[in-house]
């Protein structure tokens, strides 16, 4: 790296580790592809979360330069937002899921203002592996979560045998639930 990169970068990451990490993943890069990312990080404010993008493994091996600059964009369209971040560089999204798609399950995230049961479906690998983006998106929108966070919620025996009943209609009495199944969020509260 020229050495006014390199003082560039100095002033403008104040964690040693972070900038150290960002000159060594740069170190062999093209000077104008690396021009492009250091643009683009200025144009981040050199936010931490957008530097990790730009230098996190399973982004630099699953997506282009512009695909990076483009999750970088986003994460500065969400504040950097911590959910959104994550996603970025979730090896499980970056592995089943396009750009396009990933950027929509940020924006999806976004609007569901980074609700937490959210998030764990947009990186829920079970649901990467097996649902398509729109069957996804749609879990999100339905306020579906996993298993084991219902399980989590159920105070008695009745709440458990009510959900298993709830399970039974929505998944069908022969379904083979595991911890990590998406199901509707379970209300003890709401009649049947």
């Amino acid at each position: 790296m020229k050495i006014e990169e390199l003082e560039l970068l100095s002033s403008k990451i104040s964690n040693i580790n972070l900038l150290n990490s960002i000159v060594e993943t740069f170190d062999n890069v093209p000077y104008e592809v690396r021009t492009r990312i250091l643009e683009e990080l200025k144009n981040c404010d050199y936010n931490e979360n957008a530097c990790m993008i730009a230098k996190n493994s399973n982004v630099l091996n699953s997506r282009t330069i512009e695909e990076q600059i483009k999750l970088m964009e986003e994460l500065k369209n969400c504040d950097y937002n911590w959910h959104a971040y994550n996603i970025a560089k979730n090896s499980n999204v970056l592995k089943n899921r396009t750009i396009e798609e990933q950027i929509r399950l940020i924006k999806t995230l976004k609007s569901y203002d980074y609700n937490e049961n959210a998030y764990k479906i947009a990186i829920n690998s079970d649901v990467l592996k097996n649902r398509t983006i729109e069957e996804q998106l749609n879990f999100i929108k339905k306020g579906k979560v996993s298993h084991n966070d219902n399980l989590q919620k159920i105070q008695n025996i009745k709440e458990y045998k009510k959900y298993l009943k709830n399970l039974k209609e929505e998944l069908g009495k022969d379904a083979d639930v595991r911890l990590d199944t998406i199901v509707l969020k379970f209300n003890p509260n709401k009649k049947l």
